[in-house]
């Protein structure tokens, strides 16, 4: 929608009180914003002749992706029991081989480069050219053992190992062969614009993890116990990301190119500022008020008279405004050279980290309490030091400590729980917004409670309640004064009722 024109909209648009719609946030003040329902909106435009050689609008598919797996497996597994002396212990053991055949294909529109103005810029869908089918194929093969050994060292102790590798595919939506989210950059490409696009790769293998984990249990009384457990985690193949300089699709860029050079040279005699406006008003003129048979158009000639571009605002402005004055791409253009996001494997990283849990009640009484804190480690994290241009960075995300604390009653007919739960801060992404930059939430807490009654055996009645201080939620990049986003979040409560029968 060209936001030139809100008028002609009406009551459709309306302000919008940005700061009155935080209660926990004061936003600056200054702010502001408009509202507006979408469906309201375009049954408008279509009354509206400047939006006629849009409206209706068709709705179009980009791309129809398909992804076959096929996996085949066998495996067998031996469980042992015995004593080590006085010890009883049990061993399960197994292997599994596993392999995966990838298919995955795509019917995906063609493209076109649009250049509307000085830096709009859009990438669409051409409907008048044929989809095209892309398609590849990759497999790969897994060998996975486990192992879970439990010994009672007493009646009271129990002391467990494991030991495991274990595959996790990546997302059917990583495996296409279809590119998408395509972006012009905020500029003509000849002025240095960089455009962008995604693209996925059916030849991801699935992230794999050597496992190793030993704890030992404490069940000191009924109902109670302690326990302390230590993981290692060896993963390779994690999926990163990297940007990939090609062509897609076959897309050329109408914003460099001969037509382009000529108009920066025409700019230069004239001693007219190069810019993307003097830029696109030079090329479009070249376009679309020179005639082809000699002459220039009329409309020009009876708003300017018979005379060249000489880069006043007044002729952008009368460029911009003549419906259809956009610089599509032809065969003269230069291929698109997208900065493409690709997943790619490749990656190796160890995490490890200790969890603590104790639950004890107190006697007969029916109350208890029960805490755990998890501590998690990795050996690759985000250097926030570098220079964003240098490129992406890969590192582990997700990785926090957290901890929760919870007090408990329970009866033969009813139940009740109180939660702290806390979770420190983490690296979320690598790359917001396409600019290399970090998003780390913040560190959160959170209280949450669950009452239930047994009115009978079949009949149970509940009560939740979620983030009931309504705590909010917190993200930053490379420190914590650039902030990403902040949530002002409020409580949640849930009724239920179950019966059994």
């Amino acid at each position: 929608w060209d936001g030139n024109y809100p008028g002609e909209f009406g009551d459709l648009v309306r302000p919008f009180d940005l700061q009155g719609e935080f209660d926990d946030f004061s936003p600056r003040a200054g702010g502001y914003g408009f509202i507006a329902n979408a469906a309201e909106l375009y049954e408008a435009a279509i009354n509206i002749p400047r939006y006629s050689s849009i409206l209706p609008a068709t709705m179009n598919q980009n791309a129809h992706n398909i992804v076959k797996e096929e996996m085949q497996s066998a495996y067998f597994q031996i469980g042992l029991d015995g004593n080590v002396g006085a010890m009883p212990f049990s061993i399960l053991t197994g292997l599994r081989y596993e392999t995966t055949d990838v298919d995955s294909s795509s019917l995906s529109s063609s493209y076109f480069y649009r250049w509307e103005s000085d830096n709009d810029i859009s990438i669409n869908p051409d409907n008048s050219k044929p989809q095209t089918l892309v398609s590849a194929k990759a497999s790969y093969d897994n060998l996975l053992p486990s192992m879970d050994l439990t010994l009672n060292v007493t009646d009271d102790i129990v002391s467990r190992f494991s030991f495991s590798k274990t595959i996790a595919r990546a997302g059917l939506g990583s495996l296409g062969v279809s590119a998408s989210n395509f972006g012009s950059g905020g500029g003509p490409t000849y002025l240095g614009a960089i455009p962008t696009a995604s693209a996925s790769n059916p030849g991801l293998l699935p992230l794999e993890s050597t496992n190793f984990d030993l704890s030992v249990e404490w069940y000191y009384s009924e109902g109670s116990y302690a326990s302390i457990g230590f993981f290692e985690k060896n993963v390779k193949n994690f999926i990163g990301s990297e940007r990939v300089d090609r062509n897609l699709l076959g897309i050329r860029n109408s914003t460099d190119g001969p037509r382009v050079e000529a108009a920066a040279a025409q700019l230069a005699a004239a001693g007219i500022a190069l810019s993307d406006v003097t830029l696109f008003s030079q090329t479009a003129y070249n376009e679309f008020v020179v005639l082809p048979g000699g002459g220039l158009n009329a409309a020009w000639v009876a708003e300017f008279g018979n005379t060249a571009y000489t880069g006043t605002s007044e002729q952008d402005q009368f460029i911009l405004a003549q419906n259809g004055w956009d610089i599509l791409d032809n065969a003269s253009d230069p291929l698109a050279v997208f900065s493409t996001e690709t997943p790619n494997n490749g990656r190796e990283a160890k995490i490890h980290g200790i969890e603590l849990a104790v639950q004890h009640f107190f006697g007969e009484t029916g109350f208890g309490v029960q805490a755990n804190y998890t501590v998690v480690r990795g050996d690759v994290g985000f250097n926030d030091a570098q220079d964003p241009a240098l490129g992406s960075q890969f590192a582990l995300v997700g990785l926090s400590d957290t901890a929760n604390l919870s007090g408990i009653y329970e009866n033969d007919r009813f139940q009740a729980r109180i939660a702290y739960n806390w979770r420190g801060e983490y690296l979320n992404e690598t790359n917001r917004g396409g600019f290399n930059n970090p998003r780390y939430i913040e560190d959160y807490s959170q209280i949450d409670l669950n009452v239930s009654y047994s009115v009978t055996d079949a009949l149970t009645l509940s009560l939740e309640g979620i983030n009931v201080t309504g705590e909010d939620s917190r993200s930053h990049g490379r420190n914590d004064a650039m902030m990403w986003d902040m949530y002002d979040l409020g409580a949640r409560y849930q009724l239920g009722a179950r019966y059994t029968f």
